[in-house]
């Protein structure tokens, strides 16, 4: 099957006019794919085709300014982003936030800290605590400095999440 289709920009910045040239969309399919190619009215061409892999709806897109597709992988529980040229790193972004959370919840806190001690029957070089905040006020500069490097590794690993 094969359509041809005459759209229209219909979202524009604020301020601006709609561009009122149309782009021509070619759609063909086969059982295999769907091939979808837009040619823009500044002459360029993008273009898309879907198709099933290993049980994923996989859209490959493509732009004018790249020889490899981004790819997008739409699994049963996710949604997978990769690209081969782009010097980009593969992107699962699910994952990828499931393993922070994961990495984050593997830093204790002075309370889990405090209690652990205190269950254990362990004192603090023979000093006791009333309770996590007292011991947290007696760290040394050394274990303060330690516990803001572990704080900002993990600043810089959510920067870099939402990049």
């Amino acid at each position: 099957m094969h359509t041809r289709l005459n759209m229209q920009d219909w979202k524009v910045a604020e301020g601006e006019d709609a561009d009122p040239r149309k782009w021509v969309v070619n759609i063909k399919s086969e059982t295999s794919r769907i091939d979808v190619e837009a040619k823009c009215p500044d002459g360029t061409k993008r273009k898309l085709w879907v198709e099933i892999n290993d049980g994923q709806l996989v859209v490959h897109a493509y732009d004018p300014d790249h020889d490899e597709p981004v790819n997008v992988r739409i699994t049963k529980t996710g949604i997978l982003v990769d690209s081969d040229d782009r010097g980009e790193k593969p992107l699962n972004r699910y994952e990828r936030f499931e393993e922070f959370v994961q990495q984050m919840a593997r830093l204790t806190t002075p309370e889990e800290e405090f209690e652990e001690k205190k269950a254990a029957g362990e004192n603090w070089d023979g000093v006791t605590y009333e309770d996590a905040d007292e011991m947290v006020s007696d760290f040394s500069d050394d274990r303060l400095c330690d516990e803001y490097g572990a704080f900002m590794t993990m600043v810089r690993a959510a920067k870099e999440l939402v990049k």
